[in-house]
Formats: structure tokens, sequence, C-alpha cells
């Protein structure tokens, strides 16, 4: 094996394997009778009973010595241990708990409520998809073809809180406003709808009865023909359809 198979920084690692089942309760402190330790137990037997590996701060109990910052510290240190986080009531007014929080937002850990906690708003880390005027981009880099193109600013869909993202109704998605050949709907969309038009047949028609054998009908007197839908015609209907069923923001009065 090479030596970097050895390294003590990949042993020090964790993957997501290790952190799984594991969670971190995260809440108030300062200012609480007894710190604030018996909802902190309370809320880590809960979730034991669940099968959970609880990362309890109230367990380290009171260091001599040991300042905000240490705690805190060290805390951090075992939420990054964990594959989501617990939140108890007024965790919001907590520095530190809140401190914690930014970093399980960005490490993209679930967040779970104690019961009376206070919402937190889940952070897409990175956006979705990208927007320049009306036109929807899956990759920044087209965006950026497209902005450099037409002067207009990228809008990105995504790192945004789930209050402030868009709503989408049961049965709609997020689509593009129209099919461009950048954001891969016509390699995806051409050649792909046909339309099969029965026609009579021109060397039987003048006939009492279709010719046996016929090499254009096969004695059927009529004979089918399929023809491929244009992208023209294509990106004219799925205009037409935005136009009429897409959704248009509400607009405050």
């Amino acid at each position: 094996m090479s030596a970097e198979a050895h390294s003590p920084t990949q042993h020090a690692i964790q993957l997501a394997s290790s952190r799984a089942k594991r969670i971190y309760v995260a809440g108030p402190m300062t200012g609480y009778q007894d710190f604030n330790f018996p909802a902190f137990n309370a809320a880590a037997a809960t979730m034991r009973a669940e099968g959970w590996h609880v990362e309890n701060p109230a367990e380290h109990g009171i260091v001599d010595g040991a300042e905000w910052g240490d705690y805190l510290r060290y805390d951090i240190g075992r939420l990054a241990t964990c594959e989501a986080i617990m939140l108890l009531p007024g965790w919001s007014k907590s520095k530190g708990a809140g401190l914690e929080v930014t970093i399980a937002r960005q490490l993209g850990m679930p967040i779970m409520l104690a019961e009376g906690a206070e919402q937190a708003e889940q952070l897409h880390p990175e956006p979705i998809a990208w927007m320049v005027g009306t036109a929807f981009w899956w990759t920044r880099e087209e965006a950026e073809r497209d902005a450099a193109a037409t002067g207009l600013p990228i809008v990105g869909l995504g790192a945004m809180t789930e209050s402030s993202a868009p709503a989408i109704p049961d049965g709609y998605c997020l689509m593009p406003r129209r099919l461009t050949a950048e954001n891969g709907a016509k390699a995806l969309l051409l050649g792909e709808f046909k339309l099969e038009v029965t026609r009579e047949c021109p060397e039987c028609l003048e006939l009492d009865d279709p010719a046996e054998g016929c090499e254009i009908c096969d004695g059927e007197g009529e004979f089918a023909q399929r023809h491929t839908i244009p992208w023209d015609q294509i990106k004219f209907i799925y205009r037409e359809a935005v136009k009429g069923l897409a959704l248009e923001p509400e607009v405050a009065m």
C-alpha cells in the first residue's frame, strides 16, 4: 500500500457512515436555572429511546476554569460527529446555539425540534438552478454565458431559506419558460413526437377495388404516413402551454 493509505489524516476524517444515527442537542444554557440541564437531559433521553446516539452538552457539566468559548469549541467538535441536530425551546435567543445551527445548516444536517422549540429555516447549500431574464439554466456555466451575451443579471434558485423559497403546489413542478438547445430540451425532445396520417392510395384511387399487391397500400386502399413534429412546432406548443398554465406570483396588495 502507498504511504497515503496509512496517513493519520485519513483515519481522523469521519465519513457519513460514522455519523449515522448520531444527533446533537442544542439549546440555551446561560441565564437558565441549573443551566437548563433538565431540558437537555430530557431531550437526550427521548432520542436515546428512539435508538439515537446523543451528544448532550449538559453531560460534560461545569468544568472549573472553563469559559464560554471553551465549552463552545468542545461542543462544536461534538456537533461535527453527528448527522442531525435537535433544537430546544429558546435556542434562537442563544448565541452559542445560533452558531451551532449555522454550522449545521452549512453542513446540510437535518434539523429536528423538541416540543415547543422555535422553527429553524433550512438552507439549501447551493442553488439548484439559475435564471437569466426568463431563461432557465441547470448549470452556472450556461447561465454565465447567457448573462454575458444579454447583459442581464444571474438569479440563483436555491441557496435560500424555506420561507423564501417559491412554493410549488401539488401537481406542479419547476420548469424552464422556454425550450432551448442550451438547457438540454432539444436533445431530449427532438424526434420524439410523430404524427400518423392516413391517406388514400393515389394508385388505387380511380379503381373500383384496390389493386392486390399495390406497392403503396398493399391492397388496402389507404396507407399511413408518419411525420416527425419539427423542433419549431414543439417549441411553439410548449410556449403556448406555459403561457396558459404557468402560475403567476401573487402580488401583495
